[in-house]
């Protein structure tokens, strides 16, 4: 019986540890995802700002060429 119950204490710790081993990587695995998606959100900010001076730009030349 006693060699029962220190397997049983056994598989306890050795399941504890995978849990608290997988929470650890799942709060990381979230945390690298919102960094990307904060990343990703300026980037295409910065991209739509250049696109929008860029645009300005060639509509401001094509409107000198008609006059």
């Amino acid at each position: 019986m006693k060699n029962r119950a220190q397997i049983s204490l056994e598989f306890a710790l050795l399941l504890a540890t995978v849990l608290a081993v997988a929470s650890i990587v799942g709060f990381y695995y979230i945390k690298s995802i919102a960094q990307g998606s904060a990343h990703y959100k300026e980037t295409t900010l910065k991209s739509e700002a250049v696109t929008q001076t860029e645009a300005m730009k060639r509509a401001e030349r094509v409107k000198q060429l008609m006059e």
